[in-house]
């Protein structure tokens, strides 16, 4: 399930992982601009799950209902 909403398309991807082993060519502007897409996309992600529409109360039943199945049960 993406939480991103299909009708608003965007040129943000999702940010890459962190690595202490970056690029010796790198400098901190480009950090500074990456960690600015990053805050971005998940701006975007967090608006999208607020806007998104409600589901249905997680019960203690759901969640049997998701042990079952995932011992195979259903």
């Amino acid at each position: 399930m993406s939480l991103q909403d299909p009708a608003a398309q965007s040129a943000l991807s999702e940010p890459k992982p962190y690595s202490r082993n970056a690029d010796v060519g790198d400098d901190h502007d480009s950090e500074g601009h990456q960690s600015a897409q990053d805050r971005a996309w998940l701006r975007e992600q967090l608006l999208a799950g607020k806007n998104s529409p409600l589901c249905d109360p997680i019960t203690p039943a759901y969640f049997e209902q998701l042990r079952a199945r995932a011992r195979g049960l259903l």
